[in-house]
């Protein structure tokens, strides 16, 4: 049998609050936008952005990694299967996060 307080262990209590505060984990955002990733892609450096940040800022600013300024071209984004599989966990347990 579980006692209700070994479920409200620090741990659940952090998750707790930051659901009550309605918080986005900083991994789960993009590095240009800083919101939640719709559609995250991965750069050959390995860093994760959201497809239509990267896309603008690529178009916008120019043909390099906003982060790391090596040379990037849109057609070298990969989408990022494993980002998004923990967005849409995410959404899941978080459907505010789904509008915000």
């Amino acid at each position: 049998m579980i006692c209700i307080f070994e479920f409200f262990t620090p741990k659940n209590r952090l998750v707790d609050e930051r659901r009550k505060r309605r918080e986005i984990p900083d991994f789960l955002c993009g590095k240009i936008s800083f919101e939640l990733l719709r559609d995250p892609v991965i750069t050959p450096s390995g860093i994760t952005y959201d497809r239509n940040d990267i896309l603008t800022h690529l178009h916008r600013v120019g043909h390099f990694d906003p982060v790391t300024r090596v040379p990037l071209t849109a057609d070298q984004l990969i989408p990022n299967l494993a980002m998004r599989e923990v967005v849409e966990h995410f959404e899941k347990e978080n459907e505010w996060a789904v509008d915000a």
